[in-house]
């Protein structure tokens, strides 16, 4: 479904602040419905090194980087520790990932404004090197009709944004969306995508050529929509296929390319759906069981993996629709046991490594979903495992981080204390973990 009337606001001269603020930003459309080479594409084949991590997952969206210098492996709050470059306290509350690039760390937040008073939408700026805070950009006030109760573990700024060069993409869920420049301008905003959430918001936003795309799966009628990324208007929309009893997940999607056609991959409750990036339509769906999915997809090779969401997760692997196969999908294996709910898994050469919301690191051979080894690592888990070079971190929610080698067997390096609680996913860049906590941001430095 399109709709080219969309009530998206221009809050200031857009075609000075473009000239000043975006002249080295490419905007990139489709062109025989390939991906353009700027769009994530999750591959074991691909390589990112740690200059940026500009979306939820990084820069390819796949949790993957590769790093010129020591990762991070021991750190602790102690005060003579060396591998702790700085603490920040900031105002607010949120569950959003770091995203950084050009020395900036950006996170969004929720700030009360006085009880019972709709809280300020914000984005804080800080400096990667020292931890500074350099500035604080309100985005929305909440939306007085928009005053819905959120999940004990969810936030009011949940998903992370999308850092473009000098744009940057902030995306509270049904309270809007809006461009700001990194200088805290706000170019548009669109608060027209309306949907009655259930437990708050939570899914991301990711860009795919000139375009914005998130999920909104609400109480009811979810969907998937897409704003053009210069203007915020929309420029498609389109429902999900099945009818399931409990419609609210909070997945971020994933943009992949198969057989030279662009599919945008997007779990929701009960199904997952492939959609043409150009104008929204739906290429194929797969049935399965589940509600409240968070995990992203990932691709290996010709695999779709996906996790299912609750209540009984499963994990499954299956070959997607292309225009050979008459856009018939097919399960390919699956695993039904210590599957996460909230944690994204992550490719490690030829497996996925995932971590179940219980604490239990599972690793499983991408060829036919046999079982490498299972592992208790104790603790509860809803940030997601990122790799960095041979290690894989994985932070649990009570803000200790376990570093295990990459490889086959299980081995556990070092385990790492914050003691503060965290559901938000590390970010890595300039060979520092970005480690976002209840009460703090962390930077810490490799050894």
């Amino acid at each position: 479904m399109r709709d080219s009337d969309s009530k998206a606001k221009t809050v200031c001269d857009r075609r000075t602040l473009l000239g000043r603020a975006f002249a080295s930003a490419a905007v990139t459309s489709f062109a025989g419905g390939r991906l353009p080479a700027c769009s994530p594409v999750n591959s074991p084949a691909t390589t990112v090194n740690d200059s940026a991590w500009p979306q939820f997952f990084g820069a390819d969206g796949t949790g993957v980087v590769r790093s010129s210098g020591n990762a991070p492996v021991r750190w602790s709050r102690e005060a003579n520790e060396t591998s702790l470059r700085w603490r920040t306290e900031l105002p607010g509350s949120g569950w959003s990932s770091p995203v950084v690039d050009q020395g900036i760390v950006f996170v969004s937040a929720a700030i009360e404004s006085g009880e019972g008073q709709p809280r300020d939408l914000v984005v804080h700026k800080v400096d990667a090197e020292t931890g500074r805070l350099l500035a604080t950009f309100k985005v929305f006030k909440q939306a007085d009709d928009r005053k819905f109760p959120i999940h004990g573990k969810n936030s009011h700024a949940s998903a992370t944004m999308v850092l473009d060069g000098q744009r940057l993409f902030a995306h509270f869920g049904y309270q809007g969306t809006a461009l700001l420049t990194t200088d805290g301008e706000i170019v548009w905003e669109n608060r027209d995508l309306v949907f009655p959430p259930v437990h708050g918001n939570g899914g991301s936003p990711i860009m795919v050529g000139d375009q914005l795309v998130f999920t909104c799966d609400g109480a009811d009628e979810p969907y998937v929509a897409s704003l053009e990324s210069s203007s915020g208007k929309l420029r498609w929309k389109t429902t999900r296929p099945v009818d399931a009893d409990r419609k609210f997940s909070f997945a971020t999607p994933s943009a992949f390319e198969f057989e030279g056609q662009a599919q945008i991959i997007a779990p929701g409750s009960d199904c997952i759906m492939a959609l043409d990036p150009a104008d929204g339509r739906m290429l194929w769906s797969f049935e399965s069981s589940g509600f409240s999915v968070v995990p992203k997809p990932m691709k290996v090779g010709e695999l779709i993996i996906y996790c299912t969401g609750f209540m009984r997760p499963s994990l499954i692997a299956i070959r997607p629709g292309t225009e050979a196969n008459g856009w018939v999908p097919s399960e390919a294996w699956r695993v039904d046991r210590n599957v996460p709910k909230t944690p994204t898994p992550i490719l490690d050469g030829d497996a996925v490594v995932m971590v179940s919301d219980e604490g239990i690191v599972t690793r499983v051979r991408v060829e036919d979903g046999s079982v490498a080894y299972r592992k208790r690592l104790g603790g509860k888990f809803s940030a997601s495992p990122i790799k960095v070079n041979e290690l894989l971190y994985l932070t649990s929610e009570d803000g200790t981080t376990t570093v295990i080698r990459s490889g086959e067997n299980f081995e556990e390096v070092t385990k790492n204390e914050l003691d503060e609680r965290t559901f938000a996913t590390p970010a890595f860049a300039y060979g520092s973990l970005f480690i976002r906590t209840e009460q703090a941001l962390y930077c810490i430095a490799g050894q």
